[in-house]
């Protein structure tokens, strides 16, 4: 399982094991996640399922612990045969990572996301895409967990419904955004957000500009975050 996730969660690949050592069950911050219950009253449970394959490969998918709440809150939403599709589309880009040219994975300073600060900014920046690629440090909470889970869904499904709101309501949804951003703020998070252009390969043909929104929501304290002087760089421009 972990392997052929390559230690990924299958919803927004963050890495489940943080340090070298993965066999140390102290790094491990991920969960295997039943595609269908283990008992009766359980999130997408089964009774014609047979149990001698309730903890096999086919009937788990990797997750953060984040998204395994997500999933199981929110199980009507979730429901079996959505969560085998996510796990495939899972599968495919592992494999397709796997065959890149290792050069291509190298970081390149056009891929820094800038920082936004406000719902506005977060659903310009996300808001009419086709694919959703969100990224978040660890919660050290459940009250951390709680405010992630939320937010990470809320602003994808803003996402999916922007080109059909009218202004009144990206007004409203933009605040309601703020709202869950000023929270996260207050715990400690920083958001970083923007979308771009991709090419994507659907059934063998090559599909140009599909806009593919990448969103991370990191600890104020992570030290991957770029300090930029922004009056620095202004003075640089004015002297060219």
């Amino acid at each position: 399982m972990w392997g052929r996730s390559a230690n990924r969660c299958a919803l927004c690949r963050f890495d489940l094991c943080l340090d070298a050592q993965c066999a140390d069950s102290a790094s491990i911050v991920g969960d295997e996640c039943h595609l269908r219950g283990q008992s009766e009253g359980g999130p997408r449970y089964d009774p014609a399922y047979s149990l001698e394959l309730i903890d096999s490969y086919e009937n788990l998918i990797l997750l953060c612990k984040v998204h395994h709440k997500l999933v199981d809150d929110d199980w009507k939403t979730y429901t079996t045969e959505k969560l085998e599709r996510i796990k495939a589309a899972h599968g495919n880009w592992v494999t397709e990572a796997l065959e890149k040219p290792p050069n291509e994975d190298l970081p390149r300073e056009e891929e820094v996301m800038p920082r936004v600060y406000n719902g506005t900014e977060l659903l310009i920046a996300v808001g009419g895409s086709m694919a959703y690629q969100f990224d978040h440090d660890h919660p050290a909470t459940q009250e951390e967990a709680d405010a992630l889970s939320g937010f990470l869904q809320n602003v994808q499904d803003y996402g999916e419904l922007y080109s059909d709101f009218g202004s009144g309501e990206r007004v409203q949804a933009a605040c309601r955004v703020s709202e869950e951003m000023q929270q996260l703020a207050e715990l400690g998070f920083w958001i970083f957000a923007e979308s771009k252009l991709r090419k994507f390969k659907i059934a063998g043909e090559v599909v140009p500009d599909w806009r593919v929104a990448y969103m991370r929501v990191v600890k104020s304290s992570n030290p991957t975050i770029l300090s930029t002087d922004i009056e620095a760089l202004q003075k640089a421009k004015g002297s060219n």
